[in-house]
């Protein structure tokens, strides 16, 4: 049982065989409490109309729980309001065209969710639709002639400044290289 503050009150400091009908107290575990009661100077509120040792429990203003928990989650879903326009990073390789191969290199797209070491390469649609408050996001030029893996090597060895982790998802610098 609760104890109270002081081990001696004098009378005049004890409101004794006060009532309760309800939606005014409650128990420390969150029980509505209906009953006798009483009070002390120092704002302690114990149920029984006067202190009984290992009987009595102190009571706490009622509070409706039930109408908290229903406040506190619509506020809890206004806060996290902006989730609605999270997309998730779907896995996606950027193959070199013809083209690409004229030109020499590619554009190689990847993302990284913030708090968390999963690399994602992804498309260039799909890297255009991801959010920057949940993705770090950068796109490599990838060699794809010559000495492209040496020159690929170092451009993920920069890349790893941006993106941790990057280095040992990309270990092919040779991927996509023609001879």
């Amino acid at each position: 049982m609760a104890k109270r503050q002081k081990v001696y009150y004098p009378e005049g400091q004890i409101q004794k065989g006060l009532y309760t009908y309800g939606k005014e107290l409650m128990s420390e575990d969150g029980i509505e409490y209906i009953g006798d009661y009483h009070t002390y100077s120092t704002g302690e509120v114990f149920t029984k109309s006067t202190y009984l040792r290992n009987v009595s429990q102190k009571l706490i203003p009622y509070v409706n729980l039930s109408e908290v928990a229903i406040a506190e989650k619509f506020r809890y879903d206004g806060l996290v309001k902006f989730n609605s326009n999270f997309e998730f990073a779907s896995y996606g390789q950027t193959i070199p065209t013809q083209d690409d191969y004229n030109s020499r290199f590619v554009i190689r797209y990847f993302v990284k969710r913030h708090f968390n070491d999963i690399i994602t390469e992804v498309t260039k649609a799909t890297y255009s639709k991801l959010s920057t408050i949940f993705y770090k996001k950068i796109e490599l030029r990838w060699k794809l002639s010559g000495d492209a893996p040496m020159v690929n090597e170092r451009i993920i060895r920069n890349a790893e400044k941006d993106i941790k982790g990057i280095s040992n998802y990309i270990t092919n610098y040779s991927e996509f290289v023609k001879v």
